[in-house]
């Protein structure tokens, strides 16, 4: 998933997972939902999550 959805933002990698969007896009709450359901999906296809902060 690193790198694969760097273009189009929220709404490229939504379309790109095959989710609905939900709510009104750039809207906190409903951008935060998205963004879960995205990682929800990313996680149940495998993918493992890795920490990215430097020291």
């Amino acid at each position: 998933a690193v790198g694969k959805y760097s273009h189009g933002g929220m709404m490229g990698m939504l379309n790109d997972l095959n989710i609905r969007h939900v709510g009104r896009h750039h809207s906190g709450i409903d951008d935060c939902k998205n963004i879960a359901e995205i990682l929800k999906v990313l996680a149940e296809r495998g993918y493992v999550f890795h920490e990215n902060r430097k020291q």
